[in-house]
């Protein structure tokens, strides 16, 4: 991102080349490439990123990771990457993959300023003329020495050159892996993107070559089989990078994600033109309820085959004659885990959209051999009967729920969020009853699941519901007594109970419950539900005790047996850490003190701002820092309101620093990953009305005039992280 490459450097925003070069010149004699890789990859990203945005006639764009957006097909030369229109044209190497652009490199020169070889912003398909090496031409072609210093060496420069040639092999290989994947058809997309995230692009990649893959997927119409495959493994790679306190890395995978969860409503939105509703005789609707359970009655069956099947089931259920097999694209699924080799299994696409419409499945092993089937036709009008009916239940008009209704995968032999087998009528009481029976007999949703991972058969949701008394967060942070609603309680556990799902009551003070769901209205998926609430990770919500002012948990019967868990409101006190600073403990796992929580009070003080943060004299003076105070000691990690205007936070575009006091290592996927002693994150701040905004996610939470961040716990107060918020 262009501003932030002008941050690390150290100089104003400019598009004089040779301040951007000379303030890289001074900084590159403190980060030899050998001996701080980390520190220098991140330097020479940066001046090649204010590099480029000299050499552009624009100002500042709007959107710091659109450096060149447009992704241009056709052929290309040298590396003038040519987009991803689709799979259009071919780069330097062609159609090679990575090892062999090795072999073919080795002639390259990337030394004594020669730019050829480096595509300056990578989407465009432009040549941005990136300077390679030692020296290059400012933008009236005068040469300017960016080393001049004579005691560099050719050591230096011979670790830049090595460095350089493996970034620029690495970025040849992913623009053309990318180039293919996104020219595939669906039915052989996902498990190739599937395999992309599995061998292709490591946890180690850098910044660039996820923005990379972020700008491929803007520019081309993807299914959302594979926007919601995408979705999934970046988000568990956002988490990672946040731990890790890679901030560039993390912003990167988050953009990835929001993008992809904001392709998935609107793709979902494209399917429902297809509904047509006419009546239907009432000696039919009996037969709705058994059509997926009859039909075929074979040992092997062709995907033709259940396509036909699945027309059949979509017609007779709805009462229309629209669906046909040739119109219809069938792919099998391949299982992971036991129902491998127990269980066919189906997805049913509409050829023009290529969503996903229909599941069809069979357990193999019985002697018929019948086929379920499950649709997505009627997921809007389920959920919103259902709301109204929780509404009625509940005695609360206002209240909104986010359904999420999946039994584990369909990879797993499960069921996706939003797919019915039972056609809705208008009583959703009568159709939860059938629809509980259908998949109870469905084959493979009986198999179990780790506890961590668990959901009922009907799935799970959030109920949110204003707080009758409690208007703003400064009266929340006030509040001491707790008091369960008892009627509210009874009401969500006899519906977890009759419909066989679990029900957590969300109750939020009156401000924050208006602002949040005033914004998901219309996107009901933007507010999605949190899955590993139970077993060994303990128990939380997906909004801050902190922020919260009642969370009930609601399991059915047989959910409380197999979690060991019993239905109730389960809350953290507010604790005062510090002068106008509120914690409250983000589990239930606890101190681990036999004393009262409240020995934390006043543990959160101001402090100096962290050196390796490198803020200029100008920064630091509108900077503040936090950290816990000597001799207190955290067992389980925090969320805390700081104050705005008591610590002269800007109201705005403020940034968000936390600096890691205790480096940490860590071996995953055979790679040892380490962040050092001062290592800093920056943190991604949003409205904390926005729909996915979550403290969990690793974001800064900002309203009301706080600032809500989660504070990881520290077995001692000299190695606890150090939180620096930087004014603009």
């Amino acid at each position: 991102m262009v501003r932030r490459a002008f941050d690390i450097l150290g100089i104003e925003i400019t598009k004089d080349t040779r301040a951007i070069k000379k303030a890289y010149a001074l900084l590159s004699k403190q980060y030899h490439p050998e001996e701080h890789p980390a520190e220098w990859e991140k330097l020479y990203g940066a001046y090649q990123a204010a590099l480029e945005y000299a050499q552009t006639a624009g100002e500042l764009p709007e959107n710091e990771y659109g450096n060149g957006s447009s992704g241009k097909g056709g052929a290309a030369t040298g590396t003038e990457g040519d987009g991803f229109a689709g799979g259009g044209g071919s780069g330097a190497a062609g159609e090679t993959y990575f090892d062999e652009y090795a072999a073919e490199a080795e002639g390259d020169a990337f030394s004594g300023g020669d730019a050829a070889g480096l595509a300056g912003n990578g989407f465009s398909g432009e040549n941005g003329g990136a300077a390679g090496a030692a020296e290059t031409e400012t933008a009236a072609g005068e040469p300017v020495s960016v080393s001049s210093n004579a005691t560099y060496g050719t050591f230096f420069q011979d670790a830049q050159e090595q460095w350089l040639r493996k970034k620029h092999l690495r970025e040849q290989f992913m623009r053309q892996k990318l180039r293919e994947l996104v020219s595939l058809r669906w039915p052989k997309a996902v498990k190739a993107w599937q395999q992309f995230f599995d061998t292709d692009l490591t946890m180690d990649e850098d910044e660039e070559i996820l923005l990379l893959l972020l700008e491929a997927i803007r520019e081309n119409a993807l299914s959302e089989k594979v926007f919601y495959l995408i979705m999934t493994n970046m988000n568990s790679r956002l988490r990672f990078y946040a731990e890790m306190g890679d901030s560039d890395r993390a912003l990167a995978a988050m953009e990835i994600v929001k993008y992809c969860s904001g392709q998935i409503p609107l793709l979902h939105r494209k399917a429902e033109r297809r509904r047509k509703w006419i009546g239907i005789p009432a000696a039919l609707a009996a037969a709705f309820f058994l059509l997926a359970m009859t039909g075929l009655h074979q040992e092997s069956v062709t995907e033709g085959d259940v396509s036909v099947l699945a027309a059949e089931y979509l017609n007779e259920k709805y009462g229309v004659s629209d669906y046909t097999a040739a119109e219809l694209e069938t792919e099998k699924i391949q299982l992971i885990g036991s129902n491998e080799d127990r269980i066919d299994s189906f997805e049913i696409r509409e050829p023009e959209s290529g969503n996903i419409i229909a599941y069809a499945m069979r357990d193999i092993e019985e002697a018929e051999g019948t086929f379920a089937c499950f649709d997505n036709l009627q997921e809007s009008e389920i959920k919103d009967a259902f709301e109204k009916r929780l509404n009625a239940l509940t005695g609360h008009e206002e209240g909104r729920l986010f359904w999420d209704s999946s039994f584990s995968d369909s990879l797993s032999g499960g069921l996706e969020n939003g797919f019915f087998h039972t056609k809705y009528e208008g009583d959703f009481d009568a159709f939860i009853r059938q629809e509980t029976k259908e998949r109870s007999n469905a084959p493979g949703v009986m198999t179990s699941f780790l506890i961590s991972d668990y959901c009922s058969l009907n799935g799970l949701c959030d109920y949110y519901l204003p707080d009758p008394e409690v208007e703003t967060m400064r009266e929340r942070f006030a509040l001491t007594d707790y008091t369960e609603d008892p009627d509210l309680q009874a009401s969500l556990r006899q519906g977890a109970a009759d419909y066989q799902l679990q029900i957590r009551g969300v109750i939020l003070p009156k401000k924050f419950f208006q602002e949040k769901t005033e914004r998901a209205e219309g996107k009901r998926s933007g507010i999605y539900v949190l899955r590993d609430v139970h077993g060994t990770l303990g128990v939380e919500p997906l909004i801050s005790f902190l922020m919260l002012t009642g969370w009930y948990v609601n399991l059915s019967p047989e959910d409380e047996k197999l979690l060991n868990i019993s239905s109730g409101m389960y809350m953290q006190p507010v604790i005062s850490m510090g002068e106008g600073i509120y914690g409250a403990e983000s589990t239930l796992r606890g101190q681990a003190f036999d004393t009262d929580p409240a020995w934390v009070t006043g543990s959160m003080v101001k402090t100096e701002n962290p050196d390796s943060l490198g803020l200029t004299e100008e920064e630091k003076e509108k900077a503040v820092s936090f950290r816990l105070g000597d001799g207190y000691a955290l067992k389980n990690d925090y969320c805390l309101a700081i104050d705005k205007e008591l610590y002269g936070i800007a109201d705005a575009d403020y940034r968000v620093m936390v600096t890691k006091q205790n480096g940490f290592s860590m071996d995953l996927a055979g790679q040892h990953l380490e962040a050092e002693d001062g290592t800093a994150l920056e943190k991604y701040v949003s409205s904390y009305g926005e729909p996915g905004a979550a403290l969990k996610m690793g974001d800064v939470l900002d309203g009301e005039g706080y600032l809500f961040i989660e504070y990881r716990a520290a077995d001692m107060a000299e190695e606890a992280d150090i939180i620096t918020v930087i004014n603009p």
